[in-house]
């Protein structure tokens, strides 16, 4: 009503009871003045005398939700939705789940490097001034040399077939998408095996190579011969690969693969590798709508049988060779003195006439990529700069990531980034440093750190881009995957959700399935024994309708039009399957509050679409449910359904712009929704 009371249901066995309570009770408020209501009806309702409102909890009828905690009733969703909706509020009072079906079986698991990252600072790394019986280790930065790499050559089993003659090997070190240094091999005739045999020299010393720097190597195909070209040393983002080079000489580029330099435990990479790479999709297969995110992993192509191999050497030391994880205060060897100086900074206060250019940049589309001029402007004011996070993802696009002077005064930095810590969160921001332009760790901690603040319905709204975003980490352990395992473990429906993104793709993406299946495995060792169960069900129930799928498909492969033949097939499969032992009950991979039961055959039917998706209706299974409706599902083998979920993910943060804005679409001005006008 309007002072802000609403009438609950509250249903125990086979009786209810009305309560008017206010929207602003917390569930254990509803709980007290439910028992202060049904003090004499205790018997009745079949309430031990011995229990009392600590002993239980309130959960939705008909769905595995509960109401718990210290937050208001106008907070929970399904509330608002009831509200919204003018539905009564029927609720359910239970003893809380018993936790020991969460149980966790706990082993020590082989996955887990206790060496992972952890290194130390440049003093202790450093062979300089120790006695050579005490010297374990190099610090990378005491190699003052130029990285080089030797091109052995490439071997394929079956030439691809391509009438160019002449094929290159072009190498790059790239950070995010910033190249660093880039050279190439003279040109060969294409054979089964090339052989070259060659060192190539970057213009980048080993010392200024940071973290997640990978070696990017492509196979090229040209019709004239090519000479050696470098393009050593130029700082600049290169989103089209190789693209400049194929307008004007129309190479193509064939196969690649990428090394990181260094790896998870900060080592350099040294010795011979054998890389087998991954082939260029033709623009017409589905893979080439991906091929930017694919073209960053640092996983090689699992099929070794068929695949293009290179053969290439790195330096070899005696020692390992580690990259420090900082310098020692006051011990900056003349790095990056001017950071520390506050008088200095008082004099990089920005002149009035370059404010407006610094507000004009900031305002600039996050797509749209600065001038080598913005960049430099950006960095001599970066204390400024720091001063703003709206300024952040272009000032650390702006810094030289193959200068080691500059990443350590940019580490320096973002450990005073105050006014990013105590601004309002800003979801966009943060993931826009989540994306394959930013390498750094540091820099995408900082901005997991600012999603940490994130409730729970958020995270599940933002999961399918912060899934995506991983693909984008140089490395499989990092911030990012740590936050989507303890939200996923700390919350049943997130955890339900990351399940399913993880398994599409799995099966959907070679170049990351590792990864992926890394992280899959951590969460489901931790998700305990009823989560298990529950996954086991929702796969074998989904194996099992994909199987009838694909034979329904068959049956019926050119023709639009479903004949009642097909029906009837249909009906008989599922038939067989209900008798062959499908689970009794599995949660809705959709909609996990929802547990479905056995299939209502007879309303079953196949739909006239290409790709033969099954109209499915299942009882539900949960006793409590108030409603007579079945729950019905679609089911369609074959299709990448990650855009038809980017849309309905628009469409509910959109809606829930509008409710948290109190937006009324009634009071919106006449036409602006109409072509060309934003909201």
């Amino acid at each position: 009503d309007n002072n802000g009371y609403i009438l609950v249901v509250i249903h125990v066995s086979t009786s209810s009871q009305t309560i008017k309570v206010s929207i602003e009770d917390t569930p254990s408020q509803v709980l007290a003045s439910f028992f202060a209501k049904t003090a004499n009806k205790r018997v009745l309702l079949g309430i031990p005398e011995n229990m009392s409102e600590e002993d239980f909890v309130l959960r939705v009828c008909g769905r595995e939700e509960y109401l718990y905690g210290e937050k208001a009733l106008e907070s929970f969703n399904w509330i608002r939705q009831s509200l919204k909706n003018g539905e009564e509020i029927h609720l359910v009072l239970e003893t809380p789940p018993n936790p020991e079906l969460d149980l966790v079986q706990r082993e020590d698991w082989a996955q887990v490097d206790d060496c992972t990252g952890v290194t130390g600072t440049h003093e202790q790394l450093t062979i300089a001034e120790k006695d050579h019986e005490r010297v374990f280790t190099i610090s990378m930065w005491d190699c003052n040399r130029k990285f080089r790499m030797k091109v052995l050559g490439i071997d394929i089993p079956a030439l691809p077939k391509v009438p160019e003659l002449t094929v290159f090997i072009e190498a790059s070190i790239f950070h995010g998408q910033q190249l660093l240094a880039q050279e190439r091999t003279t040109s060969k005739t294409f054979n089964e095996e090339v052989l070259w045999n060659c060192w190539l020299e970057f213009n980048i010393k080993i010392k200024d190579l940071p973290k997640g720097a990978r070696l990017n190597l492509q196979v090229i195909c040209g019709k004239q011969p090519q000479t050696p070209n470098s393009k050593g040393g130029s700082y600049h983002d290169n989103t089209a690969g190789t693209g400049c080079l194929e307008a004007k000489t129309k190479n193509r580029l064939l196969y690649y693969v990428n090394l990181l330099l260094i790896d998870h435990r900060s080592l350099l990479r040294q010795g011979e590798f054998i890389l087998h790479m991954w082939k260029m999709p033709e623009k017409s297969e589905e893979s080439s709508s991906s091929i930017n995110a694919d073209k960053l992993t640092s996983a090689t192509n699992p099929d070794k049988a068929s695949s293009m191999a290179i053969a290439i050497l790195l330096d070899k030391y005696c020692y390992p060779v580690v990259l420090p994880k900082s310098r020692e205060v006051g011990r900056d060897c003349g790095v990056g003195n001017d950071e520390g100086d506050a008088g200095e900074r008082g004099q990089r206060e920005m002149p009035n006439h370059l404010k407006k250019q610094f507000e004009a940049i900031l305002s600039t589309d996050p797509l749209h990529p600065l001038s080598p001029e913005d960049k430099e402007l950006l960095w001599h004011f970066r204390h400024e700069c720091m001063r703003d996070p709206r300024a952040y993802p272009k000032l650390l696009g702006s810094v030289r990531w193959g200068k080691q002077e500059d990443v350590l005064a940019t580490h320096r930095l973002l450990d005073r980034s105050y006014a990013w810590d105590t601004s309002g969160l800003d979801v966009g921001l943060a993931m826009q440093l989540l994306d394959c332009h930013y390498s750094d760790a540091q820099v995408r901690s900082m901005a997991v750190r600012k999603l940490e603040t994130l409730e729970d319905d958020d995270v599940l709204r933002y999961l399918l881009q912060l899934v995506q975003a991983v693909k984008f980490e140089p490395y499989h352990d990092s911030a990012l995957v740590r936050f989507l395992l303890k939200r996923a473990l700390r919350s049943k429906r997130i955890g339900h959700f990351l399940f399913w993104f993880l398994r599409s793709e799995i099966a959907q993406s070679m170049h990351y399935q590792q990864r992926y299946a890394v992280l899959l495995e951590a969460y489901l060792r931790g998700c305990g024994e009823n989560m298990l169960q529950d996954f086991r069900k929702q796969v074998e129930m989904t194996e099992a309708l994909q199987k009838v799928t694909r034979e329904i498909k068959a049956m019926s492969a050119d023709k639009y039009d479903i004949t009642a033949q097909v029906v009837f097939q249909l009906r008989q499969k599922l038939e067989t399957l209900q008798s062959s032992g499908l689970p009794e009950s599995f949660r809705v991979p959709y909609d996990p509050g929802l547990r479905a039961g056995a299939l209502l055959i007879e309303q079953c039917k196949v739909m006239a679409s290409k790709k033969k998706p099954l109209w499915l209706q299942f009882k539900r299974a949960d006793p409590t449910t108030l409603s007579k409706d079945p729950i019905g599902i679609i089911f369609k083998d074959g299709d990448d359904l990650r855009q038809d979920m980017l849309i309905l993910q628009i469409l509910l943060i959109m809606e829930s712009i509008w409710e948290t804005e109190s937006l009324d679409l009634c009071l919106l001005p006449y036409g602006c929704i109409s072509t060309g006008n934003r909201i």
